[in-house]
């Protein structure tokens, strides 16, 4: 009898010992399963934030940049500028620069969600009403305020685009 008592009571003792290493190694594999878990959570979460939010930049340019900087911009320059005889139309170069004044007014919206944005969009739009002006009333080195008010433009361009794809 005391000896079936022994057996037991070592049996149940390494069965105690074996089970509780099996708890342990079930507590940890529970553990690093809730860890994944909450870091997949945290990954969708992340996600669908920053593509929500670049949506919403892109709807933005859509609706308030797109149509006027990737159509009518390019075509108001190249009616108003003639670079081979050195002159302006003075009535599209006239549009010219009230399509920059609206787009400046369009640009409002910037300044409630991206000021720093706004603000370098701002800056390049006044720079680029001011190289229009000097453009339309002196002749004398054409070429140079031309370049200067292409350089301008493509800085715009820059500008929105660095905003965009970051």
């Amino acid at each position: 009898m005391e000896e079936i008592i022994r057996t037991t009571i070592s049996t149940t003792i390494e069965e105690v010992i074996q089970n509780s290493n099996l708890f342990c190694f079930d507590i940890i594999t529970l553990a690093v399963s809730i860890i994944a878990i909450l870091i997949s959570i945290w990954s969708v979460v992340w996600t669908v934030r920053k593509g929500s939010k670049q949506d919403y930049n892109n709807s933005l340019y859509e609706d308030v940049l797109q149509k006027n900087l990737n159509s009518v911009m390019p075509k108001l320059i190249h009616k108003s500028i003639d670079i081979k005889s050195k002159c302006v139309n003075e009535e599209e170069i006239n549009k010219f620069e009230t399509f920059i004044n609206k787009l400046r007014e369009n640009i409002l919206v910037f300044k409630y969600i991206n000021e720093q944005f706004y603000n370098s969009m701002d800056k390049f739009i006044i720079k680029i009403d001011e190289d229009i002006v000097l453009i339309s009333t002196r002749t004398e080195n054409f070429e140079q305020k031309y370049e200067i008010l292409m350089k301008d433009i493509k800085d715009l361009y820059r500008c929105v685009e660095r905003h965009l794809f970051k």
